[in-house]
């Protein structure tokens, strides 16, 4: 008999964890600040994306739990101190309301990729990260289909997930959603890519 031992080849790290910030207040604040911009997404507005993070509140709380995660995933992947030393995350806010989505994408120029969700419920529609090899593996093995190209991750408030940059990741279309119930990611880059 042939000795058989199942090795996964293409092991993805995600770490993903709960914030111990004050969700509500924050969920607050970026929901009436969003109101007033014209985009689901503050990504592409520095000059907006600068006054909502001024006077976001717990801003310095939310900032370090998100260095504290992201130092430990660069920390599990034994990567070097000089690519988090005195780095701060830059980050950005988005709204999810009905008929919103984000198209594949991935977080260049970062060695860290992240999201933290001061609102979400099982209403959100869920953030999907493909297989680094989801085309062969749709084109060799049909039989799997979409399970073992995507990982579907359903936020609920409080989540913070950080991953490698590299990893591409969407937002599906929003479905139905009360306007004060909408999903709220901010998402964040950090860290020097070597």
């Amino acid at each position: 008999m042939i000795s058989k031992e199942r090795v996964g080849l293409f092991h993805v790290p995600i770490i993903m964890g709960k914030a111990d910030l004050p969700h509500a207040e924050i969920e607050r604040y970026v929901r009436v600040a969003m109101d007033t911009h014209g985009s689901y997404t503050s990504y592409y507005d520095a000059d907006f994306n600068r006054e909502i993070t001024k006077n976001m509140p717990h801003r310095e709380a939310m900032e370090a739990e998100m260095t504290e995660m992201a130092i430990d995933y660069l920390k599990m992947r034994q990567a070097p101190e000089r690519i988090w030393k005195g780095v701060k995350p830059w980050y950005w806010f988005s709204v999810y309301q009905e008929g919103n989505s984000h198209t594949l994408h991935n977080h260049p120029g970062s060695a860290v990729a992240g999201t933290y969700y001061p609102y979400a419920d099982e209403n959100s529609v869920p953030i999907r990260f493909k297989h680094p090899s989801g085309n062969l593996i749709q084109m060799s093995e049909p039989k799997y289909g979409d399970q073992q190209c995507w990982h579907f991750h359903h936020p609920r408030t409080g989540d913070l997930n950080v991953w490698p940059p590299w990893l591409e990741h969407q937002i599906g279309r929003q479905g139905p959603v009360d306007h004060d119930k909408a999903r709220i990611a901010i998402s964040f880059n950090f860290g020097k890519p070597q």
